[in-house]
């Protein structure tokens, strides 16, 4: 089930298919490397926007987004101070902290390549990331996809989607029912308005 806080996703502008997503793509990447124990052997990082995100990613701070994910920042949580000063000094120094943790020489004007040529069959906002070890082995190549409203999906996702594309996922709910009448009963037995009932469910 889709939560209105899906829907509505609180994040820094002006896309949610362009920075939104490309800041989610880029701090999965980061994680994943950390999840694998290859962080910290990480030398460079190099960052490939492909079709819409290349063509309109200057417009859109694509960039600025890519760097941000990789630093570790989250979309819904970000202070926009703390991350227009934390892209100032990665374009000043070239230097970035890699999950927010592994310090890595970061260029963006060479580590971020705009592949205009390239206009992905599968969704037109790719994003290839790649990892490389000191001695230029590739660690990790991971293509994903921002495919709008913040949302994001790997290339492996949308090559075998779930069956009948639906979102697969079960949430227990505080206050679950499946009426109107047992949404009425649900708000008296505990004392809450339809609004505070609902967005509780929404945000467990």
């Amino acid at each position: 089930m889709l939560s209105v806080l899906d829907l509505f996703r609180v994040g820094i502008g002006p896309s949610s298919s362009h920075t939104v997503g490309p800041i989610r793509i880029a701090a999965r990447f980061s994680d994943g490397l950390a999840k694998a124990g290859n962080l910290s052997q990480v030398q460079r990082i190099e960052v490939e926007l492909q079709g819409s995100l290349a063509l309109t990613g200057e417009g859109h701070a694509t960039p600025k987004a890519v760097l941000l994910g990789l630093a570790g920042f989250a979309p819904e949580t970000l202070d926009p101070d703390a991350a227009d000063a934390a892209v100032s000094e990665i374009n000043s120094s070239h230097n970035l902290s890699l999950a927010g943790t592994h310090q890595i020489t970061f260029d963006p004007d060479k580590d971020i390549v705009f592949a205009y040529g390239i206009i992905p069959s599968l969704h037109p906002n790719g994003m290839r990331l790649r990892a490389f070890d000191a001695s230029g082995e590739i660690l990790s190549d991971e293509t994903w996809y921002s495919t709008g409203g913040g949302f994001i999906a790997s290339q492996r996702q949308l090559e075998k989607p779930l069956e009948d594309d639906l979102i697969q996922t079960q949430v227990d709910v505080p206050y679950p029912y499946s009426s109107a009448a047992e949404l009425i009963t649900m708000c008296s037995q505990n004392d809450l308005t339809i609004e505070h009932l609902v967005l509780a469910n929404e945000d467990s």
